[in-house]
């Protein structure tokens, strides 16, 4: 019999037409006009082989040898099936595309996300310089200026918007990443931040009981419960002042119940912009 491999590339070929005779998607339909003619070929060879004398011993063996080919045949098929196949689903594939396509194209266009949530993505889309200002503390009597990029980009279908910000000052670099999303039955924004400072590296637990986000259409709000100098406090990130080119972005942090005040300021540039 000749090596399965070298016939894997005709035996496709020979398959592809079948398809095509049967309409290009019944692959059912195809393999079954391509095996039959294969196994009566085969069947032919050895029934038509010469026996010698006619004598019933030699029917046996025929009837025998018979049965090994069509067992052989059927090993032969198991074994190139598959690459065979693979071949024909190749090439049917435009074919099954643009049947199951046809008189659904408007169904196709990739979904655009929620007003709201396009607006966030419109406003803050981009890569960002960065130049930071922390205020004076207990810590760091006359502040802290650093330098840093930041870079805002919508997952898949605006389904999420994330937020990857690398930043030094003095000896610190910082390494945050904000996921918000917008929940489909709520309507609300949610968010979860990550960071190289959290030992968790993401906080979960925040993202469901602790951060109250808010979106005007002009600002952005992200309120957090977080333990500061062991005590619980809450801490504010708002960008405002966006423009095309530039935008604020100010932390805060607060008492429970106590007023907000100002620990850092960042200011951000396009990257590129003049």
């Amino acid at each position: 019999m000749a090596n399965i491999a070298e016939r894997a590339s005709y035996d496709s070929i020979k398959l592809m037409k079948a398809a095509a005779l049967c309409g290009s998607v019944d692959l059912v339909c195809a393999f079954a006009a391509y095996i039959e003619p294969q196994m009566a070929e085969r069947t032919f060879q050895f029934q038509s082989e010469p026996t010698g004398d006619d004598h019933p011993q030699h029917h046996h063996l025929a009837d025998a040898i018979t049965s090994s080919a069509f067992a052989q045949i059927a090993e032969d098929s198991m074994r190139f099936i598959s690459t065979v196949a693979i071949g024909s689903l190749i090439a049917a594939a435009p074919c099954l595309l643009g049947a199951q396509s046809t008189g659904q194209a408007h169904d196709a266009k990739t979904p655009q996300p929620a007003g709201e949530m396009q607006t966030l993505i419109t406003a803050l889309t981009g890569h960002w310089s960065l130049k930071l200002k922390f205020e004076p503390s207990k810590e760091t009597p006359r502040g802290l200026e650093g330098t840093g990029e930041e870079s805002w980009h919508a997952g898949p279908g605006g389904l999420t918007f994330t937020d990857e910000e690398v930043f030094s000052a003095g000896p610190q670099k910082m390494v945050v990443v904000g996921i918000l999303w917008r929940d489909a039955k709520t309507r609300e924004f949610h968010a979860m931040d990550c960071s190289n400072e959290i030992p968790n590296t993401c906080d979960l637990k925040g993202a469901l009981d602790d951060v109250v986000v808010h979106w005007t259409g002009s600002e952005l709000t992200i309120d957090e419960k977080e333990l500061s100098q062991g005590k619980m406090m809450t801490s504010r990130v708002a960008w405002s002042d966006i423009t095309s080119n530039s935008f604020t972005e100010t932390g805060y942090l607060a008492p429970p119940g106590g007023p907000f005040q100002k620990v850092m300021t960042i200011y951000a540039t396009r990257a590129g912009a003049k």
